[in-house]
C-alpha cells in the first residue's frame, strides 16, 4: 500500500519591466558609481558570455549566498532582468523552507501536514547532509502540497533526493485517476521528467519517508535558468564543512556559479584578512573540483555593525574577497566598492533601503542591488559581444 506525499506546484504570471531602464533606475542613486558597475577579470567568463549570445541553449546560473539570497529578492530581480533580456527557461531550483519554519522566496508557499525534519549547513553535525540547496528535508508520510507563483508553466520538473532514503518515487499528473509513473532512485540523486504538456502543477509520492534537497523547474525552450542557493546567516566555512553540497552542484548543470557571501563574516571583531582568504580559496578549489563552471565573487554591500555602527570589520571581508580574486584571477563584482565603500550604508539608510535591523534591505533596496549586479554582467557581456 502506498503512502503517498503530494505535491503540486503552480505558477501564475508575474509583470515584466524593460531591462533597458536599468541604467537610467540606477542613474537616480548617486552613491552608484556606474562606471565602476562591471566585472573584474571578465576574460574568466567568456564561454558563459558566449552561451549566452548564442540564444539558442539553456544558461545555467547558480547563484551561493547567505540570507540576501535566501528571501530570494535580489536573485530575482538578477533573474528578471537577464530572462527578459535572454529568455527565459525555467525558475530553476525551489526548495520547501517553510516546511522547516524558514523564510523562502515569495513565490514558492508550502503546506504541509507531514513531520519534517531538515539539515543545514550552519550545523556542525546533522543525521543527514544538507544538499545543493544548503539544506534537506526529510518527510514522513502525509500529504505535502507546494505552490509556486511565478512567470510560466514548466515543462520540466526534476526531482533531487537521496538514494538511501525512498526506494521509488512516483509521479501523478493532475490528477489521483491519471497513470502514475514511479521511477527508482539512482546514483545521481536526480529525476528529470518531462511533462506531455505545459502544466502549472505536478505531483509526486513516494512509498515512504524520503530526504529531499530541492526541485528544479524549467521551460522547454532556450533562455536562462537562474538557481539561487541561499541560508541565513551562512559564511564560506559553512559551505565549506560538508562535501555533499559540491558533491550536488554539478546536478544544476551550471555555467556560472556566483558567490556573495561575506555579512555573516563582517560581524566578528577578531575576523582576519587572512582567515577570508582561505576560506574564499577553499570554496573556489571545491567548485573547481565539482564542476569546470567559471566562478563570479560578489563583494558584500555596505551595511552597520550593531545597528549603529559603521562596519569596519565588514571593510576587512570585502578586502580579502578582492585580494583572493586578484591571486587567483577569479572574476570579481565589487559591489561594496561600487556603490561607496566604507559608510556608504548611511546613504542606503538615507533613502530608505536599509531595513531595520541596519544589516538587511528593504525590497526596493534588493531590487536595487539587483538591477547593480545585473548591469554589472551586461557590461561586461556587451564587450564580449562587440568583440
Amino acid at each position: 500500500m502506498w503512502r503517498i506525499k503530494f505535491l503540486c506546484i503552480c505558477f501564475f504570471c508575474a509583470s515584466l519591466v524593460n531591462a533597458q531602464n536599468v541604467s537610467d533606475e540606477l542613474s537616480k542613486y548617486s552613491f552608484v558609481r556606474q562606471q565602476a558597475d562591471t566585472i573584474i577579470n571578465d576574460s574568466t567568463l567568456q564561454r558563459f558570455f558566449a552561451k549566452l549570445q548564442s540564444g539558442k541553449q539553456t544558461v545555467n546560473i547558480v547563484h551561493i549566498g547567505d540570507s540576501h539570497i535566501q528571501g530570494n529578492m535580489l536573485t530575482a530581480e538578477v533573474r528578471r532582468l537577464l530572462q527578459e533580456k535572454f529568455g527565459n527557461a525555467g525558475r530553476g531550483l525551489v526548495f520547501p523552507y517553510s516546511l522547516i519554519r524558514t523564510n523562502g522566496s515569495r513565490d514558492a508557499v508550502f503546506s504541509c501536514k507531514s513531520e519534517a525534519t531538515r539539515s543545514v549547513i550552519r550545523k556542525v553535525q546533522s543525521d543527514f547532509a544538507p544538499g545543493v540547496a544548503g539544506y534537506a528535508i526529510k518527510l514522513t508520510d502525509s500529504l505535502i502540497r507546494i505552490d509556486l507563483k511565478s512567470s510560466q508553466p514548466f515543462d520540466n520538473v526534476a526531482i533531487i533526493c537521496r538514494r538511501d532514503s525512498a526506494p521509488t518515487i512516483g509521479l501523478l499528473r493532475d490528477s489521483i485517476q491519471q497513470k502514475n509513473i514511479l521511477f527508482p532512485i539512482n546514483e545521481t540523486n536526480i529525476h528529470r521528467l518531462s511533462l506531455p504538456e505545459s502544466s502549472q502543477s505536478v505531483n509526486f509520492f513516494t512509498e515512504k519517508s524520503v530526504v529531499v534537497d530541492g526541485f528544479v523547474l524549467r521551460n522547454n525552450q532556450p533562455g536562462v535558468v537562474y538557481h539561487s542557493i541561499g541560508v541565513n546567516g551562512a559564511h564560506f566555512a559553512d559551505y565549506n564543512r560538508w562535501p555533499e553540497f559540491y558533491r550536488q552542484l554539478p546536478l544544476l548543470q551550471p555555467d556560472l556559479i556566483i558567490v556573495s557571501l561575506g555579512t555573516n563574516e563582517g560581524v566578528n571583531r577578531r575576523i582576519t584578512n587572512a582567515e577570508i582568504k582561505r576560506q574564499v580559496e577553499i570554496m573556489f578549489h571545491e567548485i573547481e573540483k565539482n564542476s569546470d563552471a567559471p566562478v563570479l565573487l560578489i563583494t558584500a554591500f555596505d551595511n552597520y555593525y550593531r545597528r549603529k555602527s559603521f562596519n569596519k570589520y565588514l571593510r576587512i571581508v570585502n578586502a580579502a574577497i578582492a585580494e583572493t580574486a586578484t591571486e587567483n584571477h577569479i572574476a570579481l563584482i565589487d559591489a561594496y566598492n561600487i556603490t561607496g565603500g566604507y559608510k556608504s550604508a548611511a546613504k542606503w539608510r538615507s533613502q530608505g533601503l536599509v531595513s531595520r535591523d541596519a544589516i538587511h534591505y528593504t525590497a526596493n533596496g534588493y531590487e536595487l542591488q539587483g538591477k547593480i549586479i545585473y548591469q554589472a554582467i551586461i557590461n561586461s557581456y556587451e564587450k564580449h559581444a562587440a568583440r
